[in-house]
């Protein structure tokens, strides 16, 4: 190939080219103009047989080239064969709410199992208080060496009708256990203060005379309502009701009563005397035995009894 002297450059490159006005001449002539608008015809016709190919293939027959009034039912069903209608029933679009008053819980993921402490399951651990300074010191020592996991335990207390000190008592206690630098803090306590107007001497022969039973079991009654609707969550699966005066339970109690796997469990002391009579602790299980035996059945706190006892007395 051969290169004008110096390389190639503009003006080199300018004096090959035609000149302006011969192009204009060859573009203005007839024979061009017209293979120019046959050539725009002919892409436009290649066009539009391609487009009715296609929407004719869309439309294809399927089956025997026969009218269905005379095809067998073989033949039918073949021809049916490749139709797939697709069908809604009772549809309906999804329903939007923006309101931010509306509060949605679901608690089906929430579940109460054997394996409490794999799964993560969360405990409320409840207890209504009156005039209990004397025994929260004892009440947080035994709560501190629980075995289940302290970080899925909540704290719940309802303090009522106190004349001691037994919210400042109270308050001390949570704070200093709480502030621990190990694994004994909790994962959350929470006090509720509700008053009754209530008021029953605290020795063990009044709050079990026959007589303070009804006042006295209403006035538990309400309130534990007040607190277990304050203090239960969605994400609680187990609900522990512990009195304030125990002075003992064994580190696994939780454990104990999970294993269990019941709705409601009670714990019970049972013993008998003079082979004849049956003492129970607050606990009576209706049984089938029990509506079908003859049975005597004396409130705590019977003046026949000794103070703080139950009895079931079989009647035969």
């Amino acid at each position: 190939m051969l290169l004008p002297k110096g390389g190639l450059n503009w003006k080199a490159a300018r004096a090959q080219l035609p000149p302006a006005r011969m192009l204009w001449n060859l573009v203005t002539r007839t024979r061009f103009l017209l293979l120019v608008a046959l050539t725009g015809i002919v892409l436009l016709l290649w066009r539009g047989i391609s487009s009715s190919a296609s929407e004719m293939q869309s439309f294809y027959c399927w089956g025997p080239s026969t009218p269905p009034i005379d095809m067998s039912q073989n033949e039918y069903a073949r021809w049916n064969a490749h139709m797939q209608t697709p069908v809604v029933f009772n549809h309906h679009a999804p329903l939007k709410v923006d309101s931010e008053s509306i509060k949605h819980v679901d608690l089906n993921p929430v579940k109460s199992t054997r394996k409490a402490v794999v799964n993560e399951e969360k405990i409320l651990i409840v207890t209504p208080l009156k005039d209990a300074a004397p025994y929260l010191s004892k009440y947080f020592e035994l709560l501190a060496e629980l075995t289940y996991p302290h970080h899925l335990i909540d704290l719940a207390f309802l303090v009522s009708d106190s004349k001691d000190d037994t919210l400042a008592v109270l308050s001390s206690e949570l704070d200093r256990i709480q502030k621990r630098p190990d694994h004994i803090p909790f994962r959350s306590a929470m006090v509720v203060e509700k008053d009754f107007d209530f008021h029953l001497s605290q020795s063990v022969e009044e709050r079990h005379s026959f007589e303070a039973q009804g006042p006295r079991r209403k006035a538990m009654g309400k309130a534990r309502n007040y607190l277990l609707s304050a203090a239960l969550k969605p994400e609680h699966s187990w609900v522990y009701w512990r009195d304030v005066d125990i002075v003992d339970s064994p580190p696994k109690i939780l454990e104990d009563f999970i294993a269990h796997d019941k709705d409601i469990l009670v714990p019970s002391r049972t013993s008998t005397l003079r082979c004849s009579a049956i003492t129970l602790a607050n606990t009576v299980a209706q049984t089938s035995g029990f509506t079908d035996t003859r049975m005597e059945l004396t409130l705590k706190g019977d003046s026949t009894t000794t103070p703080g006892s139950s009895r079931i007395r079989v009647a035969n």
